[in-house]
């Protein structure tokens, strides 16, 4: 594990000099990322109180609901669509690369989709009847809650020995919102039966007969639905087991052995920006904890406390969605198994390759640091949290080199049309694919204002908290804005 900490403090700072290039090469569907649940800002808050009575049991028990939700504008929801865009752009097209003749063009147009590759029409139609549909794409995040803590003193048993676990019911609300200026409908509607919208909702597919041109099958995986979907589950159960190393009058510093159980939702990979509640990975790493009294009047106390843990996600199968590395959306072109039968149905490549991978969170680190001060039943607090993921480098399971192949805009999709993948179109190799996940880096700031009642038979706190969080980069990683109202029980 030693060896992983000193790849992720690498890896830190390479993610906080992020350069423009770096940000300007991650521009598909695969990048955008949400950061995973800790609950340590907001653990950290409140005070530190304690049942110092001799017949206490050396328990505490925290409760939290909390509401996060992305900014709206260039600063939120627009820049974070850039990341589900094409070239780095929410606003793009969708039309013919070239009106004049049938034949594809492979030259890739800036910020445009070649429409032939998605909605199939019959031979040799040449689409010049088509006008150009403009998309723009706005990307809304909500995640909110109540947040579980509880914290056991077992120095009975050995002196500074204290175990914690946490977890939280987690409802996360996303919105892909899409919105077409114009809509591609061609003179043959009967034939062609969709507009660009239908085929991003996925209610869009030909079947005709057989030997039809234009014999497709709807969209599966990766929609646009143009809806909010709102996810309900249980977090991760995250836990840790601490020792006091060092205890003083005015400080205390702590270490021990972190992890975290996974028990959130599995994605299925039907909808883009689809919400996500838990990891679903084993974590295990370690954690380093610090308190410190500042200063101790007569009437008052400042403190300061910090918190930092390293965590190893080991790996698992999951359904990922992948991004085409050569062509602007081309995990949506048409395509087919070259083993499959001639003249049957044409299948969005994102219907064939969303399939399982074995995903590799790997080191994670999420530090927070926080000032505090208490006058009688007043308490407040000032704190910072830093949060990093390291990019996922995720290995395709059971993909088939030279099997797979998507269309060309003038494909034949006839009985006497061989579906060899050498005429017509080309094989998808794997590295055209792209199932990885970019680095995450964010920053939140945070603050508390509360009572404290230490001199009560059970010490109680209850604190407001406020926070925002900002991102590295906005196009991956949502800024949000976080309220909470937290109440504590010692006892």
């Amino acid at each position: 594990m030693s060896k992983n900490f000193s790849r992720l403090l690498v890896a830190t700072l390479a993610a906080c000099a992020t350069t423009v290039a770096d940000i300007a090469k991650n521009t598909n569907l695969a990048q955008v990322q949400f950061r995973d649940y800790y609950s340590t800002p907001y653990s950290l808050t409140g005070g530190d109180t304690k049942n110092e009575s001799e017949d206490a049991f050396g328990g505490r028990f925290s409760v939290m609901g909390f509401w996060e939700q992305s900014l709206n504008g260039s600063r939120g929801s627009q820049e974070l669509a850039k990341g589900y865009g094409v070239s780095m752009s929410r606003t793009f097209e969708v039309k013919p690369f070239d009106v004049t003749a049938a034949t594809a063009v492979t030259t890739q147009v800036e910020k445009v989709v070649d429409v032939r590759r998605l909605i199939r029409v019959p031979a040799g139609t040449i689409l010049a009847e088509y006008t150009t549909a403009e998309m723009t794409l706005e990307a809304k995040h909500r995640r909110f809650g109540v947040n579980l803590e509880y914290t056991q003193c077992l120095s009975q048993f050995y002196e500074g020995l204290r175990f914690r676990v946490s977890t939280a019911a987690i409802g996360v609300c996303n919105e892909l919102v899409n919105t077409y200026a114009k809509e591609i409908k061609g003179t043959d509607g009967a034939a062609l039966g969709s507009t660009v919208k239908e085929f991003f909702h996925g209610t869009h597919s030909a079947v005709g007969t057989a030997t039809d041109a234009w014999f497709q099958a709807g969209l599966k995986y990766g929609k646009f639905t143009d809806k909010s979907k709102t996810e309900y589950a249980l977090n991760d159960v995250q836990a840790c087991l601490s020792l006091d190393i060092v205890n003083t009058d005015n400080a205390t510093v702590a270490v021990g052995l972190s992890g975290a159980i996974p028990v959130g939702r599995e994605m299925k990979g039907t909808e883009m920006m689809e919400p996500q509640v838990g990891n679903r990975h084993f974590k295990l790493g370690a954690e380093l904890d610090l308190r410190a009294c500042l200063v101790d009047g007569a009437d008052y106390k400042a403190s300061f406390c910090s918190r930092a843990i390293w965590h190893y996600s080991f790996k698992r199968e999951g359904v990922r969605l992948p991004s085409h590395t050569l062509e602007h959306y081309g995990q949506y072109y048409q395509a087919y198994d070259k083993d499959s039968a001639v003249a049957s149905a044409l299948e969005p490549l994102v219907n064939l390759v969303s399939h399982k991978v074995d995903v590799k969170p790997g080191n994670s680190f999420d530090c927070s640091s926080v000032l505090s001060f208490e006058k009688g039943f007043f308490t407040a607090d000032a704190g910072y949290n830093f949060h990093y993921e390291q990019e996922q480098k995720n290995d395709v399971l059971g993909f088939k080199e030279n099997s797979l192949a998507t269309v060309a805009s003038d494909f034949d999709n006839t009985a006497t049309t061989a579906r060899d993948g050498k005429t017509k179109a080309a094989f998808v190799k794997i590295t055209d694919l792209n199932y990885n996940a970019a680095s995450k880096a964010t920053h939140h700031i945070f603050a508390s204002v509360g009572l404290v009642a230490k001199d009560w038979a059970y010490p109680a706190s209850v604190n407001v908290i406020g926070g925002y969080q900002f991102a590295q980069n906005r196009s991956r990683t949502p800024e949000v804005l976080s309220v909470g109202l937290k109440g504590s029980l010692c006892f």
